[in-house]
């Protein structure tokens, strides 16, 4: 299961409904805790791919500056989440494809006509190169939840 705030979920959406038309992206940075996975910041990047309209690529800087920032912390680079402009919020045949790392887990939002309709959250199954569902929840702050050493849980 994965667990966000609602806040978290909100700039999420907020992101996709405005890069509609095109693809929004970014990382989720967390912990795996219990087979759970918290997310603990939303990083918004920059779709820096040559047709956004229906691709995504994360600026590798932010990856870079987000590794080198989590390094002697208690948090890893646990997800990736990107928009489907007019599309399902499921893994299409190019993300498919394009999965670069299988312990990641995928947040994807249907934006339809500017709007967002849907999330879903998916791990990649093995080497087997297919999406499974897994269960996502919105928790209302970092109260609801245990989050040990003092993390920041929740906030960006």
């Amino acid at each position: 299961m994965i667990l966000l705030t609602k806040h978290q979920m909100n700039k999420i959406l907020s992101h996709s409904e405005g890069a509609y038309p095109e693809e929004c992206c970014g990382l989720l940075i967390g912990q795996r805790r219990c087979g759970d996975i918290y997310v603990c910041e939303v990083h918004e990047s920059t779709n820096i791919a040559g047709t956004p309209v229906d691709r995504f690529e994360i600026d590798p800087q932010l990856r870079f500056d987000l590794e080198r920032r989590m390094r002697g912390e208690n948090l890893d680079l646990v997800g990736v989440y990107h928009s489907h402009p007019d599309g399902p919020a499921l893994p299409s045949q190019t993300d498919i494809e394009r999965t670069w790392e299988s312990n990641l887990v995928w947040l994807i939002t249907a934006v339809k006509g500017g709007n967002a309709v849907d999330t879903t959250a998916h791990i990649l199954v093995g080497s087997e190169l297919r999406f499974e569902e897994t269960p996502l929840e919105l928790i209302a702050n970092d109260c609801d939840i245990g989050i040990p050493d003092g993390l920041d849980f929740g906030h960006d």
